[in-house]
């Protein structure tokens, strides 16, 4: 039993991984383009 929690828990957190580093990454690509615009 606690071997499978701790399966679903690695899996949560592989998910909550994924969807910061996704999540960030759209922040950056957000700030670059913003940057980017006033520079020009």
């Amino acid at each position: 039993l606690l071997h499978a929690i701790g399966y679903g828990l690695g899996k949560q957190q592989h998910k909550l991984m994924q969807w910061s580093q996704s999540l960030l990454a759209g922040i950056m690509l957000g700030f670059g383009a913003s940057v980017l615009l006033s520079i020009q």
